[in-house]
């Protein structure tokens, strides 16, 4: 099992303690989406072995605004620094974990400079709000849950892993996002990088 320091206080993402006033993320194209729901599905990743799966389509938290943060600031910010931004070709290398009480499980990204340029920017854009620590620029760790384990993680590390295939989509819009339960404030997209002209025939 591939592990990962749980340096996010996940607590605030199921409902225990005070809530996550916001959470920006990025939301993936369809195709991807929908592999990663059919991952979650195997029993191994299901009610009563893990909790329940948020009712909010597979993501990548890019970052946390706690209490205190300017909904109005953040739109604004927001708004302008997608108008930068384009579609990032998203590839997952392996399945981990943040090992705890309770586990989490994830699908790992690959950490391009593309993805990390995503994250540097819109964090950049949200610098004057309280932004959780974990989700700075040398702390973010960037995965896609898949489940939260309410005991021993290894029959659902060992689904996971016996399904993994070669995970490859685009993310397609930045979220602004308010849990729980998920309520999307307001929803960026993000354009698909423009293809080169194509060359006629020389005449």
């Amino acid at each position: 099992m591939q592990d990962v320091p749980n340096t996010t206080d996940f607590s605030h993402f199921h409902g225990a303690g005070r809530p996550v006033p916001l959470a920006i993320t990025a939301r993936l194209d369809a195709n991807l989406s929908a592999q990663v729901d059919r991952l979650c599905g195997q029993p191994a990743l299901r009610p009563p072995d893990v909790e329940e799966r948020l009712d909010y389509p597979a993501h990548i938290t890019l970052a946390v605004l706690e209490e205190g943060a300017s909904v109005e600031r953040v739109l604004f910010k927001l708004s302008f620094a997608c108008l930068e931004t384009e579609r990032v070709a998203v590839r997952i290398s392996h399945v981990g974990a943040f090992p705890g009480s309770p586990a989490h499980l994830f699908l790992a990204p690959v950490a391009t400079q593309s993805l990390l340029a995503l994250h540097q920017r819109l964090s950049k854009a949200v610098s004057a709000e309280p932004v959780h620590p974990h989700y700075l620029r040398d702390a973010w760790v960037p995965h896609i849950t898949l489940a939260t384990c309410n005991g021993q993680p290894d029959a659902a590390f060992g689904a996971a892993m016996r399904q993994f295939e070669d995970y490859r989509g685009h993310i397609i819009g930045i979220e602004l996002v308010r849990f729980p339960p998920p309520r999307i404030v307001a929803h960026f997209p993000l354009p698909a990088r423009p293809r080169p002209p194509q060359r006629g025939p020389e005449s």
